[in-house]
């Protein structure tokens, strides 16, 4: 056992610079100033979609792991995934967008991701649900206030309650850290920062319409 464990501030710190990338893309200016083409965040918004689907079912397995400290909210923020779920549908039709599209590599690559957080210990998978959240929440504001087309999804993904939620996640992902072997450690810190990447590799998704 380590004395010294990894904590959210502690990551944070380390991978200061990545974190800034996946928080401060261009296509996060773009939603800002407007110059991202509608085109554009189509595509992110289809494929946004299979990643919230996939990330309530990593969600769910990370629940039956949970203890009990921690059930109500995990399981509030399965309930708002759902609800998220819904929304896109709703959103999507309203901009005549289809969701039934082929999975484009980074999207494949962050599902594959996901899905690889079941096995692991409950302490790897919390702090990944908190990273996961708080790097939305966080870019979202950064994006905010946004250009016209684009208000309705920076207001959600910037709201307090949504802020309070990840606030929470944290503190939750904190505590679960107060335990960790040295291979939860590496595990932790590996895998804040491959979540930082991939948020990358995602938002640069968007400009790349083809499929694979």
């Amino acid at each position: 056992m380590r004395k010294t464990m990894a904590t959210c501030t502690e990551l944070l710190e380390k991978h200061a610079s990545a974190w800034e990338k996946a928080t401060q893309h261009r296509f996060l200016d773009g939603v800002k100033t407007g110059k991202l083409e509608l085109d554009q965040f189509h595509t992110w918004l289809s494929q946004d979609y299979y990643f919230v689907r996939e990330f309530s079912r990593t969600a769910a397995a990370v629940l039956v792991e949970c203890p009990e400290e921690d059930y109500e909210l995990i399981h509030g923020g399965l309930w708002g995934l759902w609800d998220e779920v819904l929304w896109f549908k709703e959103k999507a039709a309203e901009m005549n967008i289809s969701l039934v599209v082929p999975m484009q590599k980074a999207c494949q690559e962050y599902v594959s991701f996901l899905r690889s957080l079941r096995s692991e210990p409950y302490n790897v998978q919390l702090m990944c649900l908190w990273a996961m959240e708080y790097v939305y929440n966080v870019a979202w504001k950064w994006a905010t206030p946004s250009a016209p087309a684009f208000e309705a999804f920076a207001a959600r993904w910037s709201a307090d309650s949504f802020t309070e939620q990840t606030d929470q996640l944290r503190k939750a992902a904190d505590r679960s850290m107060r335990t960790q072997t040295e291979d939860e450690k590496k595990k932790i810190e590996d895998y804040f920062l491959k979540i930082a990447l991939l948020e990358i590799d995602f938002w640069d998704m968007a400009y790349n319409s083809s499929s694979v």
